[in-house]
């Protein structure tokens, strides 16, 4: 079943299109990655998906909702979730108290009037540091944490409005190798228990040919070609413009 559906998609930044025409779909609990070189397009159209941006033109409809133009925080409700490259946290509360804000930002719980927020939604914060692998982390600060324990931290976080999209903004920036296999790793386990949709932005190639399930090459704000894997991997355009002519990147 399609669950993102994109459409002609168009963002200009004064006289320059930085996205012009961009079509595709993404299925429920499908794995997608986003690639191409810098200035493709890729994170514009991210923050349309998102709500950051305005499009100029096409539409996006997710689940059946048009979303082009909506507020971030409409789109969130609907069930699509984010992270970012730079993480981003709380960073004087604790690991704990970001899961509980999340959560009762998602149930909006914010203005429950009770005496201390520390005392709510524990349980559901801690059932999802325990899939994140975070439950020793609970009471520390977020910015006492390793950059990697950030990054699963902010999934977990996104995790609490139980989203069916999540959009990753290079999910493994600034990870070592083990981190980033860590963390890829829980994204799939993510997808496989929740049936989530992911769609992810990612420069380190390994990422993508081993944990994507479709490949879709942006270049100059036009969708260059899509398919699995080992498809787009051994297109000579892509290597041309994106991977260098005889590269080779392993599974």
């Amino acid at each position: 079943m399609t669950l993102l559906a994109v459409r002609g998609l168009v963002k200009y930044f004064g006289g320059v299109a930085a996205v012009a025409g961009v079509d595709f779909d993404v299925a429920a609990g499908e794995v997608v990655a986003l690639i191409g070189p810098n200035g493709a397009g890729k994170t514009t159209c991210f923050n349309m998906v998102g709500g950051q941006l305005v499009p100029d033109a096409g539409t996006i409809h997710f689940d059946g909702h048009e979303i082009a133009g909506r507020q971030a925080r409409a789109i969130w409700r609907l069930g699509i979730g984010r992270t970012f490259q730079i993480a981003t946290t709380f960073a004087s509360m604790t690991v704990l108290e970001n899961l509980q804000i999340a959560l009762l930002s998602h149930r909006r719980r914010l203005a429950d009037p009770v005496s201390s927020i520390k005392s709510l939604e524990i349980a559901a914060a801690r059932d999802l540091l325990a899939q994140v692998g975070m439950t020793d982390r609970a009471e520390r600060q977020a910015a006492e944490l390793a950059y990697g324990e950030l990054k699963r931290l902010e999934l977990a976080v996104a995790l609490a409005g139980e989203p069916r999209l999540l959009l990753l903004d290079e999910p493994t920036a600034g990870l070592g190798k083990s981190e980033r296999g860590v963390l890829m790793s829980l994204i799939d386990r993510v997808v496989q228990t929740r049936r989530v949709a992911v769609l992810f932005i990612e420069h380190d190639m390994d990422v993508v040919f081993g944990h994507a399930g479709r490949v879709i090459v942006l270049d100059r704000g036009r969708v260059l070609i899509e398919g699995a894997p080992d498809v787009v991997r051994n297109d000579e355009r892509v290597k041309d413009i994106y991977l260098g002519r005889g590269a080779v990147v392993a599974c």
